[in-house]
């Protein structure tokens, strides 16, 4: 979760109860749909990663920032019976910032014979993330009499309702973090 509920009252500044439930389905479906915008998870958890080795000294990994390498093996036996030996953590290191894992020597050439066990993305999640999250939860709340309404007219004051699925505001703050 990248917001929480509390969270999005106080920006709203909603003091009751009585809502809790509307604002978690908007709160969802705000978090869904900035994830699928930016094409990826970006809460930190762990992943694996089976990879060729190729005689090069570096992995480009799917999924960055790295936190942490948990673990590095190489299949020292075939494809139909796996031995999975850890490699010693001197034998490479990695720059949290990217998503390489660098060798201090050539890897071994073969199909599928390096496993990675790692801890990749955000904990917590970036502030701007996170008022990407409560600006279109809160869009959707404050817009929900208004569904269909592309604007209206009060005491001769015009009020346009931006009607897009992601106001552009949301997106600028989103499109550093899209998966290109």
């Amino acid at each position: 979760m990248i917001v929480s509920l509390s969270d999005l009252k106080n920006y709203l500044w909603i003091c009751n109860d009585s809502q809790d439930r509307l604002l978690g389905l908007f709160l969802d479906s705000a978090e869904s749909t900035v994830l699928s915008y930016i094409g990826r998870d970006i809460v930190a958890k762990d992943y694996t990663e089976i990879r060729d080795g190729n005689w090069q000294k570096e992995f480009t990994m799917k999924n960055y920032p790295i936190n942490t390498i948990t673990s590095i093996s190489l299949n020292t036996w075939t494809y139909d019976n796996k031995v999975w030996t850890v490699i010693d953590d001197v034998e490479y290191t990695f720059d949290g910032n990217v998503w390489q894992i660098y060798f201090r020597n050539n890897l071994y050439r073969d199909f599928q014979n390096y496993k990675i066990l790692y801890n990749a993305w955000y904990n917590p999640a970036p502030a701007d993330i996170k008022i990407a999250v409560l600006k279109l939860a809160s869009s959707y709340y404050n817009s929900r009499t208004s569904d269909g309404i592309k604007g209206e007219t009060v005491n001769g004051d015009r009020i346009d309702f931006d009607t897009s699925s992601i106001p552009d505001n949301i997106i600028t703050i989103l499109q550093t973090y899209r998966d290109m």
